[in-house]
């Protein structure tokens, strides 16, 4: 029987459900109960819209689309590669095990020992005619004292499908990567996006992701931290308004000592939307002189929407600098007076409370057409669920 056949066979008891502490927050209806087919390789029916002018690597319904010219000191294959041969997946990560099983494209991607990767765009695009799932598996490796910024962009722009993808991560010596997820998808579209990072000693990884206006997005990012000086910050937002979800999932591991670990979240919850944040930070018994902050605050506009959250740190070392905190609150109606007395709309009022509220997560974005992307998605979610949605 092929693995496919297994999954079709299997996929009631797969998939998990909201009765299990890891998923209670999803939303996979989509396919709990429903055995989409596997997507084919076909022409795309949209060209994607760049973001950057950064080389841009495409990869549309499975196929190469668009690829940058060789880039020295990089290196691309396609396809799931070797890097589907080797993988393992948790027992209770269903979803990875899945996208073992079925992965057909990805990017494997290797910067090579002290190169400097100015920036690179990656664009997967689905908008196939029919209902299907996409499983697709990346791989991004940084040598020792390698430095890169990477965009990674999923489009999901056909209805009633799901886009499964695992990206794993090997952050060399010394070495450093800042890595953008963007994230868009039609109606009943299902996004589930896991990276799984190892850096070593020395080495950086930042990763800053906008989870906004999607049906429903499940973004994990789990990071071992092994080696000295080795350091991880994780900055992200999330919104969500009517018959959205919005669901971020972070783990990071300290193995070794005085290695660091930064994380800020900032959530909106909108008119019967739904946002959730679930942080692990465990420190092992060798992590000695690690600092681990995590910090996720959460807003709810109305209170029909719903904002989940739960952080964790568990420490079984002694010389440690930890926190962690978690707040959920409404806008303050102290301020929203104060700026309707000086004449501004109680709803662009609002609005201007909601950007100042998500401030946090741009500090060290240092990038203006970035910052000007996701600004723009912002100010669109909140004109369509909020500014123009006046009572």
């Amino acid at each position: 029987m092929s693995k496919s056949a297994t999954y079709a066979k299997d996929a009631k008891h797969l998939i998990p459900g909201p009765r299990e502490e890891n998923w209670r927050y999803a939303d996979l209806s989509l396919i709990r109960g429903n055995v989409l087919p596997i997507a084919k390789e076909e022409p795309t029916l949209h060209k994607p819209i760049p973001i950057s002018k950064w080389p841009r690597l495409v990869i549309g319904n499975g196929k190469v689309v668009e690829k940058p010219e060789t880039l020295k000191g990089l290196e691309v294959t396609f396809g799931a590669g070797e890097n589907k041969k080797s993988a393992t997946a948790p027992a209770d990560h269903p979803l990875e095990r899945i996208n073992n099983d079925l992965a057909t494209a990805g990017v494997q991607i290797t910067i090579s020992k002290d190169y400097n990767l100015a920036g690179l765009e990656i664009i997967f695009v689905e908008d196939g005619p029919k209902e299907s799932a996409r499983h697709l598996k990346n791989m991004i490796v940084l040598e020792e004292d390698a430095k890169a910024k990477i965009l990674l962009r999923t489009l999901g722009q056909r209805g009633a499908s799901w886009v499964n993808t695992v990206t794993t991560v090997s952050v060399g010596k010394n070495a450093g990567l800042f890595l953008v997820t963007d994230f868009e998808a039609v109606q009943k579209t299902l996004i589930s996006s896991l990276i799984k990072a190892q850096v070593y000693k020395g080495g950086s990884l930042d990763i800053f992701s906008l989870g906004i206006g999607l049906p429903s997005l499940r973004n994990e990012v789990e990071v071992k931290l092994k080696g000295k000086g080795a350091r991880t910050n994780l900055k992200g937002g999330l919104l969500a308004a009517e018959g959205e979800v919005i669901d971020f999932v972070t783990r990071i591991f300290h193995t070794s000592p005085g290695a660091n670990s930064d994380q800020t979240f900032r959530a909106v919850a909108g008119r019967k939307g739904k946002t959730a944040y679930q942080g692990r930070v465990v420190v092992e018994k060798d992590a000695q002189k690690t600092e681990a902050h995590q910090s996720c605050k959460n807003l709810i506009l109305e209170r029909t929407g719903e904002a989940n959250v739960k952080p964790e740190l568990l420490i079984f070392a002694d010389d440690v600098i930890c926190s962690h905190g978690a707040t959920v609150g409404e806008l303050d109606e102290a301020s929203l007076f104060y700026m309707m007395q000086r004449g501004i709309p109680k709803e662009e009022a609002k609005a201007l409370l909601v950007r100042a509220f998500l401030g946090d997560i741009f500090e060290g974005l240092n990038d203006q057409v970035l910052m000007a992307h996701f600004e723009q998605k912002i100010d669109t979610w909140m004109q369509q669920n909020l500014v123009g949605k006046k009572k």
